[in-house]
């Protein structure tokens, strides 16, 4: 048997803008979110790789030999300390290619006399090494730690506004959904106020109204959720695309991690629920009102 609705909300004209206007809102919020986990995962991944690891830059003698026995003074106390797992020279290729990203392929770089850089990567459990170095230190004085904690604040100082920013922009898109439903139910509440107080009436409990009322915002809110998150879906893909055509590493290093499509395939759950609760406040204030 086919349950009788007082009130076909869904035919209302108020209630067709809400997937309307609640598309964009979850479009951006998407985003946002998508955005603020992208970065999230950034960190992760660079703190990862950078635990355990130390990069020691040893000056250029003025003549090769002198070079080279620093070197060799340097890798001799690496080995000979237990906190170190292995220690290498970076070669000049490979010194070469890291430099080139930035100077171009115009300028020659051997004509400079280059440091010498070591890798060196430290067991679990060292800490940063700080013992290593010192007996490095000892051994090569003019050895040269470079430390990565400076570098790190600055780019934490730079992750955070990201962050905040993205989070700005989500609270922002939720409490414009908020607005948007509260004035859709209200104008739905005004259209629809004599039938409501006929409903009165006859006996009909707020709650029983309220619910026709929460039930049309949550299908209405739930559509526009799932427009607005197929869009940011569409609009990623076209991102990872064009990463792609540039360097096909940018799109597995902006990948979102896999427990982060999780919270994105909530928000049109999350959109629907947020309309059903919001819309069922405003009718509940409004019923009693009428009393």
């Amino acid at each position: 048997m086919r349950r009788v609705r007082p009130l076909p909300l869904g035919r209302s004209g108020p209630n067709r803008l809400m997937p309307v206007i609640l598309a964009p809102m979850a479009y951006i919020a998407t985003l946002a979110l998508a955005g603020f986990l992208v970065v999230q995962g950034l960190v992760a991944d660079w703190r990862a790789g950078m635990d355990g690891v130390l990069t020691v830059e040893i000056p250029a003698a003025a003549d090769i030999p002198t070079t080279q026995a620093r070197v060799s003074a340097a890798l001799a106390a690496l080995g000979a300390h237990p906190d170190v797992a292995s220690a290498e020279v970076i070669t000049a290729e490979r010194a070469d290619r890291m430099l080139q990203d930035w100077v171009g392929d115009a300028v020659d770089l051997s004509a400079f006399p280059l440091p010498i850089l070591l890798d060196i990567r430290l067991v679990p459990g060292a800490g940063e090494g700080e013992a290593a170095v010192q007996a490095l230190l000892q051994a090569v004085p003019e050895a040269e730690p470079i430390r990565a904690e400076a570098w790190l604040e600055e780019l934490r100082g730079l992750v955070d506004v990201i962050e905040l920013a993205a989070l700005g922009v989500l609270a922002l898109a939720v409490a414009a959904a908020v607005a948007t439903v509260i004035a859709v139910s209200a104008a739905n509440f005004t259209a629809w106020r004599s039938v409501v107080e006929l409903l009165h009436v006859m006996g009909a409990e707020d709650r029983f109204v309220a619910g026709a009322f929460q039930r049309a915002a949550l299908r209405q809110a739930g559509l526009g959720g799932l427009v607005g998150v197929g869009l940011a879906a569409a609009t990623g893909l076209a991102v990872a695309w064009s990463l792609g055509r540039v360097d096909p590493l940018l799109v597995d290093q902006f990948a979102l991690p896999a427990w982060a499509w999780w919270p994105l395939a909530l928000v049109p759950v999350g959109t629907a629920l947020l309309a059903m609760v919001t819309a069922r406040l405003t009718v509940l204030l409004a019923l009693r009102r009428l009393t």
